[in-house]
């Protein structure tokens, strides 16, 4: 009687399943996206903030076969891509040495983009610096024409408005730059 129960209960859901509507391909590609494209972000994740090995992050990829497995490192290499910027030449370098791990296959374009990544970075770096000193030198003299002097003096230039806003204009210029080279990443690393 116990077995007529759950033998029941059984087929009482399998009518239940066979009432649901059928997924299309697009929501079945959609729920793996869903449920996959989190485990790349965090293998990214991971990387970037030293947990994990450019060399264990392929080993880790190849844990996912077929279709997951593309979409996990889809996942990883649009979160490195994402992850390169102007502000932290180390963490931008090792976004892409993340990518050339993954992609060690693609090596030659990777390493063109290494080299084009370095570039806008030296020549970003080099601007900002530059003009940084000039502010300074600016600044200096606004100090010293309210009396502040010596050589203890330094200015902030984290709180010159003036400063900021130019700062801002620099990174805005280069930004479009980096942003071309993010998507040629992107469409050669996929």
């Amino acid at each position: 009687m116990e077995e007529e129960k759950v033998k029941s209960a059984l087929e009482l859901a399998m009518e239940k399943i066979s009432g649901l509507p059928q997924l299309t391909p697009e929501e079945i590609a959609a729920q793996k996206e869903r449920e996959f494209r989190p485990i790349g972000e965090t293998l990214c994740k991971k990387y970037l903030e030293g947990a994990m090995t450019g060399e264990a992050l392929p080993a880790e990829l190849a844990r996912y076969e077929g279709e997951p497995g593309r979409i996990v490192r889809r996942a990883v290499i649009q979160s490195l891509c994402r992850s390169i910027g102007l502000e932290d030449a180390r963490a931008a370098i090792a976004a892409l040495a993340g990518i050339v791990s993954v992609r060690s296959d693609r090596a030659r374009f990777l390493e063109e983009a290494g080299e084009n990544l370095e570039k806008i970075i030296h020549q970003f770096e080099q601007e900002k610096r530059e003009k940084s000193l000039a502010f300074a030198i600016l600044a200096r003299r606004q100090l010293e024409s309210l009396g502040i002097s010596g050589s203890a003096v330094e200015p902030n230039l984290d709180e010159n408005a003036e400063w900021l806003e130019e700062l801002a204009a620099i990174r805005q210029s280069y930004e479009s730059s980096l942003e071309q080279l993010r998507e040629r990443l992107l469409e050669g690393a996929l």
